[in-house]
């Protein structure tokens, strides 16, 4: 079950007030991010990435990889 509303003039769509639901769906990603070696990593490029090494050994599929990225870059005032 899904809706589509086309409203004109709307230009785009954002998450208010979504961290805490975000920080829930991604538990899993966010007790990596503890563990990066800057606070304000991006889980990007950044040397000590915790989210990013896990990757890379396997212990968090690439798919939630991406699908956490995507999401945090829509949230308002992300880390």
């Amino acid at each position: 079950g899904g809706v589509v509303i086309d409203t004109p003039g709307m230009r785009g769509l954002a998450l208010h007030n979504a961290r805490e639901g975000f920080a829930e769906a991604f538990a899993d990603v966010e007790s990596l991010a503890e563990k990066c070696r800057f606070a304000d990593c991006a889980h990007e490029n950044e040397p000590g990435c915790a989210v990013k090494s896990a990757v890379q050994q396997g212990r968090l599929s690439a798919m939630r990889y991406h699908n956490y990225q995507k999401i945090y870059h829509t949230l308002p005032g992300r880390r």
